[in-house]
């Protein structure tokens, strides 16, 4: 298995950390042949971040939304009005970017949490604090999933 973990967001802009909170969480009990990129904000870093990878999971804060809301999208879901980030990073752009210069992974799985706060400063709403053992969880089934997938494929 070949799979990366990679948190979009920053951390001093409340809510926002929610991604790089979630990676590091979920890169504690991190399998064999997993990365955790624990803290991505632009383009050509997530384009960095996932080359290689057969998976990648990637954990954002999501605006809009219902606060502490925790979903799984696939990379087709988030075409048209959806609004993940609180950036102006476009996951769907970046992996078509990506497929072009031969560094997309096979597939993409985005974590959202909805977001309260994304402005300036530090520490996570409590709904978004309360939602993160959540989001840890789906991020490990995600994995194991993926896992099982490429057991299968393999025997």
């Amino acid at each position: 298995m070949n799979a990366v973990v990679i948190g979009i967001g920053n951390r001093f802009r409340c809510d926002d950390g929610l991604g790089p909170a979630v990676a590091e969480r979920a890169g504690a009990s991190v399998r064999p042949g997993v990365r955790v990129v624990p803290e991505v904000t632009e383009c050509a870093a997530l384009l960095e971040a996932w080359a290689g990878a057969s998976l990648a999971v990637v954990v954002d804060a999501a605006v809009g939304g219902r606060p502490g809301r925790v979903r799984r999208w696939s990379l087709d879901e988030l075409t048209g009005p959806v609004v993940l980030s609180s950036h102006d990073l476009d996951l769907q752009q970046t992996f078509e970017l990506g497929r072009a210069l031969g560094c997309a992974p096979e597939k993409v799985v985005v974590v959202t949490v909805g977001a309260v706060r994304t402005g300036h400063g530090e520490g996570l709403s409590p709904a978004v604090a309360a939602a993160l053992p959540e989001a840890v969880r789906l991020v490990e089934t995600v994995l194991a999933e993926h896992a099982q997938e490429t057991a299968d494929q393999v025997s």
